[in-house]
């Protein structure tokens, strides 16, 4: 499932102008993070929502990915 899932992601992202595609993700680990990496892979931007008030409110961890090419 996850490998087709990725490939429809990768087909969507591909049909944008890299240098106007920028994407908002939380980059959470599963599709999030597909998607954000679908981005950066097509030459896209990637804008990164931190979850991190809602880890302090709730004391649930929050797992981060940095995808390939994402800074901090």
């Amino acid at each position: 499932m996850e490998q087709q899932v990725r490939a429809i992601l990768a087909a969507e992202v591909n049909e944008y102008d890299a240098e106007e595609l920028v994407a908002l993700s939380c980059i959470a680990d599963g599709p999030d993070a597909w998607f954000a990496e679908a981005v950066l892979s097509a030459g896209g931007r990637l804008e990164v929502t931190a979850p991190a008030a809602y880890a302090q409110r709730t004391t649930t961890p929050v797992r981060v990915l940095w995808p390939k090419g994402a800074s901090r």
